[in-house]
Formats: structure tokens, C-alpha cells, sequence
């Protein structure tokens, strides 16, 4: 019983078992800003430092992390790992532009 991987064009053709979603994204200030505190006299980087202090208040961990309703994403990476848990591939998402829009749209 050989246990190599089946090979196509040079390629190895195993499925991956199991794929990992890691996503990584910041408050958008401007919203958290318009959205949260529009009438206020305050800078866009207060009104993210504010809501986070207003989280980390409402928080059972002390976390500070805004929904993601107010947050946009900076990577987002695929990674797919075969059966006996080896890494097969990582691939992140409109690397290395990082475009928040391409990486919605590529997710």
C-alpha cells in the first residue's frame, strides 16, 4: 500500500480535509464615528477609542472588539490542511495589495 500522493500536472491532487478561515480586520473610523457619535464634538479615532472602551465596559472578558458590523478587513487567509493534519497551503487573499473590497470579494 503505498501512502505517496496522487500527482497530476506536477501537482499534488490530495483533497484537503480541513479548510481554516483566519480573518483579520480594524474599526472603521469614520463609521464608528457617524454612526455611533454623530453629533459629538469628537475626533474619528476618539469615537473608536470610546466605543471600545464602551465594550470592553459591557464585556465579561474585558474585550474591547467592536462588532464587525463597524470593522473592515485587512487579510483574510485559506488554509488547507490534509488528512494527517499537514499543511497543504496557505493563501491569503489579494496578497500583498490587502484592498479591503478585493478581499471581501475573494472570500
Amino acid at each position: 500500500m503505498s501512502t505517496a500522493s496522487p500527482v497530476r500536472d506536477g501537482k499534488e491532487t490530495d483533497e484537503p480535509r480541513y479548510l481554516i478561515l483566519d480573518t483579520e480586520s480594524v474599526p472603521d473610523e469614520k463609521l464608528v464615528k457617524s454612526v455611533k457619535y454623530p453629533y459629538e464634538a469628537i475626533t474619528e479615532s476618539e469615537a473608536v477609542r470610546r466605543a471600545q472602551a464602551e465594550a470592553r465596559e459591557r464585556s465579561h472578558n474585558d474585550s474591547d472588539f467592536l462588532p464587525v458590523s463597524f470593522q473592515y478587513p485587512v487579510a483574510a487567509c485559506v488554509i488547507r490542511v490534509g488528512e494527517d493534519f499537514r499543511l497543504q497551503t496557505i493563501r491569503c487573499i489579494d496578497s500583498p495589495q490587502f484592498r479591503p473590497r478585493e478581499i471581501v470579494c475573494g472570500f
